[in-house]
């Protein structure tokens, strides 16, 4: 599997594959492209390149990215772990179930600078199979957000 870290160039896959990552399950609507102009999901890609900004592609045979991982200090919906990056994740529908999840996960987890204490996200409380990596890389459920989704925590480099 080959990776490529992205920057600000790659704002167009970038937003494509974050799209994915706003996961809903099957008896709710898809989320349209235009939810990605919401302040809150915004804050995922918007001005790319900030310090502690870091995120890789997962790229498929053709050269395209079918996959992503990314780290970002943005807002949180707790107070616990703030001061954490948030991570976004996401594999395009046609490779589910390939292992790239994971090798996403384990390459981010090489390659992640020494001052990062923890990784912090937020998950669907129905994305079963999301959740079954989370645990799998060693994530633990702290809280549960003001929209329901339960808060997980990994810590790293402590």
């Amino acid at each position: 599997m080959k990776f490529h870290q992205f920057n600000v160039s790659d704002i167009d896959a970038q937003k494509r594959l974050l799209l994915i990552a706003l996961w809903t399950p099957e008896d709710e609507p898809d989320n349209s492209p235009e939810v990605l102009e919401l302040p809150h999901i915004k804050e995922y890609f918007e001005n790319w390149g900030q310090e502690g900004d870091m995120g890789l592609f997962a790229v498929g045979a053709n050269g395209e990215a079918i996959g992503i991982v990314q780290l970002r200090y943005k807002s949180c919906l707790t107070e616990s772990y703030s001061e954490y990056p948030e991570l976004a994740i996401a594999v395009a529908p046609a490779y589910h179930g390939q292992g790239i999840a994971s090798a996403l996960m384990r390459e981010l987890l090489e390659r992640i600078d020494v001052t990062v204490k923890g990784i912090r996200l937020g998950v669907h409380p129905k994305n079963t199979v999301a959740m079954a990596l989370y645990k799998k890389f060693g994530f633990k459920v702290y809280d549960t957000g003001k929209n329901g989704f339960p808060q997980l925590v990994m810590k790293v480099n402590t």
